[in-house]
């Protein structure tokens, strides 16, 4: 039997989320191994995944306002989510948590995974954080990434329903439940 047991894992969100393994792949190639610049990030090198993609910048210690929102979460929120800031995308019961989340992305430099749903379970998705470095180099910004079933005829509020910390050296991710 162990020779024919091949590990699921690595291929559990590669149909399901395209844009984001797209969008992951490209931040990890300007990264190199530090939070690559805002102005390193060039639409050209993203065509498809343009749609799904979110651009933040910090304005306080754990919220970040959308600044360029792509049409997938456009068609979400049944808005322009330009202006708006991140709290306000997650229903109360999820929001400090979500807010936790995203200052832990400008503090630790690191990227995050959080699996979404909505209340009444009839939408699903994943969005990315990754950190950005702003003109004065510092890490005030996020590029996100957004995907999940198709927008439905309601604005969706998203819940946090679980998240990923990937792994810090030395150390063990953990993916962790909410609900």
């Amino acid at each position: 039997m162990g020779q024919n047991v091949v590990e699921l894992s690595q291929y559990r969100d590669r149909d399901h989320f395209p844009a984001l393994r797209t969008l992951g792949n490209y931040w990890h190639n300007l990264a190199g191994g530090a939070v690559p610049n805002r102005s390193d990030l060039d639409p050209r090198g993203l065509p498809d995944a343009l749609r799904n993609i979110v651009l933040m910048e910090r304005i306080s210690t754990g919220n970040a306002r959308i600044r360029i929102s792509g049409k997938y979460l456009c068609d979400v929120l049944h808005e322009d989510g330009r202006g708006l800031p991140y709290s306000l995308l997650f229903e109360s019961e999820s929001r400090s948590l979500a807010l936790d989340i995203l200052g832990q992305v400008f503090e630790a430099k690191c990227p995050k995974a959080l699996w979404l749903g909505c209340e009444d379970g009839t939408w699903s998705g994943k969005m990315t954080l990754f950190p950005l470095r702003d003109a004065y180099g510092d890490t005030n910004m996020v590029v996100a990434g957004i995907e999940g079933s198709a927008p439905l005829s309601n604005p969706v509020k998203f819940r946090l329903r679980r998240f990923h910390h990937p792994a810090a050296p030395g150390h063990n991710s953990a993916i962790l439940h909410q609900r």
